[in-house]
């Protein structure tokens, strides 16, 4: 794997931005939230992958990056869950 942030998360540096988004937890912020997450992963960052988790979510690293092999870093990929029934208030 060429990403070496992806290879060692040791290496990572997070950064607290201001989307600008405001603090309300609707669809129309959770899209703004989102839009400014992969904005800043397009102009400051040359990793491979994106990942994008809750903060309640638990990560197997490790387990993510094997999985991760098998995927062309190159092409669009949506890996996950997509919940049907919108469940934040509009």
């Amino acid at each position: 794997m060429k990403d070496s942030l992806l290879a060692n998360p040791t290496l990572r540096k997070f950064n607290l931005i201001d989307t600008g988004c405001g603090t309300e937890h609707n669809i129309e912020g959770l899209c703004c939230k989102t839009a400014a997450e992969i904005a800043y992963y397009h102009d400051h960052t040359d990793a491979d992958w994106l990942c994008h988790v809750d903060d309640d979510t638990f990560l197997n690293y490790p387990a993510l990056v094997e999985y991760l092999r098998e995927y062309d870093a190159s092409a669009e990929h949506f890996i996950g869950y997509a919940n049907s029934e919108w469940s934040v208030q509009r």
